[in-house]
Parts: C-alpha cells; structure tokens; sequence
C-alpha cells in the first residue's frame, strides 16, 4: 500500500493526529478540526497548488470560493492555496473548532450544501508543502489567479475584487451615515413641544427606521463573506 503524501497544518491536534493535507489512493483529504469529518476531493478535481494570495483585481466569470483556514498557532497569512476543477462541497461545519474557516455552519449542515473553489492555509513552510503535493501529483502553479481564471472563466464587464470593496465600503458609509441621521432626527423628536405630538411621533418613527435600518445594513456589508458557499456549476 502506498505511503500517503502529507502536509502537517498547525493548530491543535485531531483524535487520529495532526491537522494536515493528505493525498493517497487518488484523493486528497483535508483534516481539520473545523469539519465534522475529512474533506474530500479526487485528485482528478485539483486543479493547482500555489504559495501565492488570489489577485484581488481579476474579474472572473463569478466570485472565486476560496475560504482561508486560519488555524491557532500558524502564521498570520495564507501561504498555501489548493483551487479545485470544479465547486466542492465540504463536510459539516462545527462550531468553536479552534479555529476560522468564515463559513457558514448552517449553510454547510443545510441539503443545499457549501461548496467551494479552493482552500487557502497558512503553513510553516510553504515551499516544502508545495513540493510534496507536487510529488503526489497536484500541480504547482506560481499563483492561484491564473488556475481561477481558467477553472470559473473571466467576463472582462465584471467588476474586480478591488472595485467590489470599494463599493461595499461606500454602501458602508452611506448606511452608516443614514443611522446617523436617524438619531438626529430621534433627538429631534424628543425636543419638540406637547404641540407638535403628532409630528414628533413622526419623526421618532422615521428616526427609528433610519438608525436601525441602516446600521444592520452596515453590518451585513462588514462581515458579509464571499465565500460563504458557492452554487455548483
């Protein structure tokens, strides 16, 4: 029986050993405590491995699903991308897993599924985990972008990563700015005279909708994530 090709991930360890990427008899599985069970993917649907971050200016066809495993005791940054041929649905979510996926527990657990392009993780040294999946026949890339652009397509129309953020931030501040104007108009209403009781119902009632409305949109647009499950294709 073949040895299996692994890469050990930091963070704390499973019941059968450590975090890790392994390959062996044609899939590669990804163990880590955030799943309910091993994640995995033939070794067919791996399209690449790179040491290099997504580009964020690429416009491709859809928004690219590649959520980052950030583990307890590894390195801050995403060292380490596997993009897969196809959408992949991975195993249930848990909750508290020592560590962050930013994905949904419920989507995951949900008859629809979650599924995603690729995974990203932060290895101690990503030059040696790329030569090991190399060994096993995955095939290194210098970076992800070009693996996305051929496995989702391009659509030169769409808007790139950057212009998405800067988008998203302006509906931040403009959300924001509306709850402002909501509590202004709420103090309005306080002030106004015994009178003016209809208008200042009005008014604490707009005000209301105004600062609640805007700031749970604010909310939704800040931790709102991309890769919270990407349809199959």
């Amino acid at each position: 029986m073949d040895t299996p090709c692994v890469v050990g991930l930091p963070g704390r360890e499973l019941d059968g050993g450590p975090q890790r990427i392994e390959v062996e008899g044609g899939k590669l599985r990804i163990l880590l405590r955030a799943f309910d069970g091993p994640f995995v993917v033939p070794l067919a649907d791996v399209a690449a491995v790179s040491d290099r971050r997504v580009a964020g200016d690429v416009a491709l066809r859809r928004e690219a699903v590649v959520p980052f495993a950030q583990l307890q005791g590894g390195p801050a940054g995403a060292n380490l991308v596997l993009v897969f041929r196809r959408p992949t649905r991975v195993p249930g979510v848990r909750v508290q897993s020592g560590g962050s996926l930013g994905l949904s527990r419920r989507r995951s657990h949900s008859e629809a599924g979650l599924f995603v392009d690729g995974m990203r993780f932060a290895v101690e040294d990503p030059a040696a985990a790329i030569a090991v999946l190399a060994g096993a026949g995955i095939r290194p890339v210098p970076d992800a972008t070009h693996a996305l652009q051929q496995v989702i397509g391009t659509d030169p129309s769409a808007p790139g990563e950057s212009e998405r953020r800067r988008r998203r931030s302006r509906w931040v501040a403009t959300l924001l700015t509306m709850s402002f104007l909501g509590l202004v108009l709420m103090l309005l209403a306080g002030g106004l005279r015994e009178d003016h009781r209809g208008l200042g119902a009005l008014v604490l009632l707009v005000g209301f909708l105004a600062l609640a409305g805007g700031f749970c949109g604010a909310l939704w647009l800040v931790f709102r994530q991309p890769w919270r499950g990407a349809p199959p294709a």
